[in-house]
């Protein structure tokens, strides 16, 4: 494989508005990605299945920890990734000298993370479905 590198090429980033579109955007890319999934094993097709399984794990976590004896290793993995998102908040926060970020940060990796994944649950639901058709 060969890349193409064209001083040329104009790319353009296209940021959300607002966090509803951004929510939107996110589950439309898990639902693309899943939905488009033909079976080939490669980094590029396994590393979009991570929101899947996240979400799947956070679904499964809010339902199993009232009847489980897992609750202590649950809580110590949400314990975990909170504090890696808040720690990257606070670094982002100075380094952009932007306080905000400590709380702005966390909530928009987490919404990214869970709306990837709910769409990815609504691209296999739909490739399952039109297998069965």
């Amino acid at each position: 494989k060969k890349i193409l590198c064209n001083q040329e090429i104009i790319s353009i980033y296209f940021s959300r508005d607002t966090l509803h579109s951004f929510i939107a955007q996110a589950i439309d890319n898990g639902f693309i990605v899943t939905n488009k999934y033909r079976g080939e094993v490669s980094f590029h097709n396994l590393r979009h299945f991570v929101p899947l399984f996240f979400t799947i794990f956070f679904i499964l976590s809010i339902c199993l920890i009232p009847v489980t004896l897992l609750t202590i290793p649950v809580l110590v993995l949400w314990s975990i990734y909170f504090f890696i998102l808040i720690s990257f908040g606070i670094i982002q926060s100075f380094r952009n000298k932007n306080f905000f970020y400590i709380v702005l940060l966390p909530i928009i990796t987490f919404s990214l993370h869970l709306s990837y994944g709910f769409g990815s649950i609504k691209g296999i639901s739909s490739l399952m479905k039109s297998k069965n058709d």
